[in-house]
């Protein structure tokens, strides 16, 4: 990982809702990759549950931070989507690299500055995001399960054999580095995923559109508990009935993702038409296509059925 001069400032916005513990290792992870003064981070209290403790928890923690480390708190519970639209339309995004990160992530040192470093090197790349040990596609399988000292370790014998980056179908919102132009071409975050949970994914499938690349950054590091702020049972839900809906509406993700999963590591580039990944990728999305029809109510029987299943399976 190193470290570079870059000509753009940085934004970092890191939104809160509950799990203030989590949110304080957040920050403390930042301190060594935010250094200039024209840089700027934001974090948003959205309303948490005793958002009072909250609020004093982390106005206690950024006393001894540099003045561009400020707190907003929101007067309403708005989500995690307009919370972090809200923040990116406060500044002016044309002249910042910005950087979206959750509450529970911790960036290793480095992770922010090789992320930008990434985001730069190629004129086409708009987005950003660096490896973990619990991210989706972001993963790396084997650091699952390793304590944060093995994770580190085994991540410092991976990363010298892979390429710097390679292409992924979407981001992953868990952290994301992002072209703050981007914002005014292509528009903020889809307020129908609010509370949270795809907006990214649709945001990176409309930039694609436009002829932007989405990476994965192979020398950055972060680790991601998962979760945190929704809660176990709602995110399920959540999550699953913003999938059916993205699917719906960017059909050809199923395909990309079906791609990369079976050729992730490989290369950085688009690998060949393959007609059983294409014929999987054509009955999945089918499926999709008819829960969209009723996404809520399909993520809750699938979800149903699931839990049913487990049971008979004890």
């Amino acid at each position: 990982m190193t470290s570079n001069t870059f000509s753009h400032s940085l934004v970092v916005v890191l939104p809160v809702h509950g799990a203030v513990d989590l949110a304080v290792q957040c920050l403390r992870s930042l301190r060594s990759d935010v250094t200039s003064a024209s840089d700027l981070v934001l974090v948003v209290n959205d309303q948490s549950p005793d958002s009072d403790h909250v609020d004093s928890v982390l106005r206690a923690e950024l006393s001894t931070y540099p003045d561009m480390f400020r707190l907003v708190t929101n007067p309403v519970n708005v989500g995690l989507v307009e919370t972090l639209n809200a923040a990116i339309s406060s500044v002016d995004v044309e002249r910042f690299d910005v950087v979206l990160i959750n509450s529970d992530v911790q960036v290793t040192p480095g992770a922010i500055s090789e992320m930008r470093r990434v985001l730069r090197a190629d004129a086409h790349t708009g987005i950003v995001c660096p490896r973990s040990d619990n991210a989706s596609l972001a993963s790396i399988p084997h650091l699952a399960g390793l304590n944060r000292d093995e994770a580190i370790t085994e991540f410092a014998r991976w990363f010298p054999a892979q390429p710097e980056s390679i292409t992924a179908p979407v981001a992953v919102g868990f952290c994301m580095a992002i072209r703050g132009e981007l914002f005014t071409r292509f528009g903020l975050f889809d307020t129908f995923f609010s509370p949270g949970y795809g907006e990214e994914n649709d945001f990176s499938m409309r930039i694609r559109r436009g002829g932007w690349r989405v990476a994965l950054a192979n020398r950055a590091l972060a680790f991601h508990v998962g979760g945190a702020s929704f809660g176990r049972d709602r995110a399920a839900v959540l999550q699953l009935r913003n999938e059916i809906v993205f699917r719906r509406r960017h059909p050809g993700y199923t395909f990309y993702r079906e791609m990369f999963i079976r050729n992730e590591g490989t290369s950085g580039s688009p690998q060949r038409f393959n007609l059983y990944i294409f014929t999987v990728a054509l009955v999945k999305q089918l499926i999709f296509t008819v829960m969209g029809l009723a996404p809520q109510a399909a993520a809750e029987f699938v979800l149903a059925v699931r839990r049913i299943d487990k049971g008979f399976t004890r």
